[in-house]
């Protein structure tokens, strides 16, 4: 019926994710935190800054996560998995005005029928 299946385990996306915040997934990107307004994540590279954290994945390599989710009563699904680029961070894109599109890097749907 279109409707989002409810997570029992695995990664949720963080609050820097925008609109995919608390989706099931993972971000990945270098979080930098501005050292005179403690304000995180920053793209103020030009004031003093530290990297808090850096989940990119570097060239040539790659990640793998597991979720489980609870099935509909009528039992199958399909999931749909994106692994989607953007530019920079949406609150920063929507502080600056920026409307570039999400880019979808790699798509896949799995059908996963009713026992």
């Amino acid at each position: 019926d279109g409707a989002p299946l409810a997570l029992l385990d695995g990664p949720q996306l963080p609050d820097w994710a925008g609109d995919y915040a608390a989706q099931p997934g993972r971000g990945y990107a270098k979080l930098l935190r501005d050292e005179w307004t403690n304000e995180m994540p920053t793209a103020s590279v030009w004031r003093p800054v530290q990297i808090e954290d850096d989940t990119r994945i570097p060239a040539m390599g790659h990640d793998a996560s597991s979720y489980r989710f609870a099935l509909p009563d009528a039992g199958g699904a399909t999931v749909n998995v994106k692994l989607v680029y953007r530019i920079a961070f949406q609150q920063l894109m929507e502080w600056k005005g920026w409307t570039d599109p999400d880019i979808v890097m790699q798509e896949m749907t799995i059908d996963l029928p009713a026992k």
